[in-house]
């Protein structure tokens, strides 16, 4: 099964007529990209789910959106509660289209947001927005010092996604690579599987971003694995069709997400529409909260829910 697909710049757009917007407060000038542009356009906006992974300033929706109401929700390690928070606004989907920025919205809230509505099993037109970076932010040496976490590391399966495995062995480890080659070492070394496909990004958002995730994962590329392969960085549509090319209906593979939020997406996206996926993500102790510096551009994805259902 493949995906077509419709990817649209933001900027172009003249109004919306989103009813609900899911959105995460952060640090990062891109956090706030989308809700600045719905704010100079016309809009529909009567609900605005504000995911907090730390202190926000509400009053800086309303100024974008002063006739919604705005439903902050504060994230921390528990993903039950965080269920529950959906669980406890289940209105707020009901509406007819929704739009989902995930710039900001860590990836397993972001797999839970998209599971939840598949099980609601409503008849919605939903979008997904997310903001491109001018640039990633490096505290140091510009190829090696890009940090996303500090703390302890555990890989974890994303809830709703734990497959269908009945030893948690799986005939293929996909894992698609980011930055930080500990994250996708340390997902290496906690799964049991027969053969490693490793997937990198081409075109990334830039020439130079292939080149770094290379070098940080220059130790597990150098390990036994099937033949490296490439997904664009910000079309999850064309993440969905390799998968559908890569694994059989109904493979025991599982899939960590380490690179860029689209790709996540798409996997999140595979994965809804096959229960036989296992999708595994390191969890850290803590985040950092500042990655990225600017935007580039903002692109919004039509998700076709009725075809992953």
């Amino acid at each position: 099964m493949s995906l077509l697909y419709s990817v649209k710049e933001a900027s172009k757009a003249t109004n919306f007529n989103y009813e609900t917007f899911v959105f995460a407060a952060g640090s990062d000038e891109r956090a706030l990209a989308m809700l600045r542009i719905l704010g100079e356009r016309e809009n529909r906006i009567s609900k605005v789910l504000l995911l907090k992974y730390d202190s926000f300033d509400e009053k800086s929706v309303l100024e974008s959106l002063p006739a919604a109401e705005v439903i902050p929700i504060c994230i921390n390690d528990d993903a039950s509660s965080f269920l529950m928070y959906l669980q406890n606004n289940e209105d707020a989907f009901h509406e007819k289209s929704i739009l989902i920025d995930i710039t900001s919205i860590r990836i397993p809230e972001m797999f839970m947001i998209l599971k939840y509505l598949t099980l609601l099993n409503l008849s919605v037109n939903l979008e997904v927005s997310y903001s491109t970076p001018v640039e990633y932010e490096f505290e140091g040496e510009p190829f090696t010092s890009y940090h996303s976490y500090y703390g302890n590391l555990k890989t974890t399966d994303l809830v709703g996604f734990g497959g269908m495995s009945e030893d948690m062995s799986h005939s293929q480890m996909i894992i698609f690579l980011g930055f930080e080659g500990i994250l996708s070492a340390k997902v290496n070394e906690d799964i049991k599987y027969d053969r490693l496909t490793l997937v990198n990004n081409l075109p990334s958002f830039y020439e130079k971003y292939k080149d770094i995730s290379m070098i940080n994962n220059y130790d597990l590329l150098t390990t036994r694995h099937e033949k490296l392969v490439y997904v664009p960085a910000n079309n999850p549509f064309e993440t969905f069709n390799f998968l559908s090319e890569q694994l059989n209906e109904n493979e025991s593979a599982c899939i960590a997400p380490l690179s860029t939020k689209p790709v996540a997406l798409g996997v999140c996206l595979y994965a809804l529409a096959h229960d036989n996926i296992r999708v595994v993500y390191p969890v850290a102790d803590e985040y950092n909260h500042h990655r990225a510096n600017s935007v580039h551009n903002t692109y919004l994805y039509e998700i076709p829910l009725n075809a992953v259902n």
